[in-house]
């Protein structure tokens, strides 16, 4: 097992980023919105320590990966169901639709994740390696599918662009498309190509791009939701005045009615 400058450059880059960024979420106190993905930035910074040490050792180091893969995957799906929570009940309550919504978005993006895996036809030099690559182009799918279906439909639901659980999700959709392209390709032109090893490099370029635009997202303070005293009571004036008017509206529309 070996690896050239630039792949332990990138080792070496994408382990910084993600112990800023869990660094910033622990100390900003941004666990407690988003416990799923804090999860996932801490064990993807353990991982990756774990591997370095297990440097030396093939068995070990293959132990650590494929089990980290299989830990990882679940996690993007807690994060991926984790901003569909937020931006669909922003307040605690499902928006009007959302859930169905949501169930619908997820059994497709199954479906179709599912469909282009089975017709996938990766080159690879054995048959377990093949379903290694289909498993990770299954994988990095269903959350790229998942994951737009919630920042497309963010703003039917009223979540403004400015804050935490949109910079979440812009970064998140940013690393999963280009990781699900990266797989494509991995899967179509296979593991003996000259390209994979550099597409794998692009990947996860990707993913410190990501890592740092959520470090600075986290960094900085949510703007406030909170409404003053003189916004609260002019909204109150405006839902009366509403209230008034579809009243008279109706009444209006029953006295036609009447015989």
């Amino acid at each position: 097992m070996g690896f050239n400058w630039e792949d332990i450059a990138l080792w070496i880059a994408a382990s910084a980023t993600l112990a800023v960024l869990f660094a910033i979420l622990v100390g900003k106190a941004r666990v407690k919105q988003f416990p799923f993905f804090t999860a996932l930035v801490g064990f993807d910074a353990f991982q990756s320590a774990a591997l370095f040490l297990a440097f030396n050792h093939a068995r070990v180091y293959e132990l650590v990966y494929w089990g980290g893969q299989v830990v990882d995957f679940f996690l993007q799906l807690a994060v991926v169901y984790e901003l569909a929570s937020q931006v669909f009940k922003p307040f605690g309550k499902w928006a009007s639709g959302a859930r169905s919504f949501w169930i619908a978005a997820c059994g497709l993006s199954l479906v179709a994740a599912l469909g282009l895996t089975f017709v996938a036809s990766p080159h690879a030099p054995t048959s377990a390696w093949a379903w290694v690559i289909k498993g990770d182009l299954f994988a990095v799918m269903f959350t790229c599918m998942a994951s737009i279906a919630v920042l497309v439909t963010a703003r039917r639901y009223g979540l403004g662009w400015r804050n935490h659980v949109m910079g979440l999700a812009q970064g998140w959709t940013f690393w999963a498309f280009v990781t699900f392209v990266v797989e494509t390709c991995h899967s179509y032109l296979g593991y003996t190509s000259a390209w994979y090893d550099r597409l794998g490099n692009i990947g996860t370029l990707a993913g410190i791009a990501a890592q740092i635009y959520w470090i600075f997202i986290f960094w900085q303070e949510e703007p406030s939701r909170a409404i003053s005293a003189e916004r609260h009571n002019i909204l109150i004036e405006q839902q009366r005045q509403l209230d008034y008017y579809v009243a008279k509206l109706v009444n209006r529309s029953g006295t036609r009615r009447s015989p």
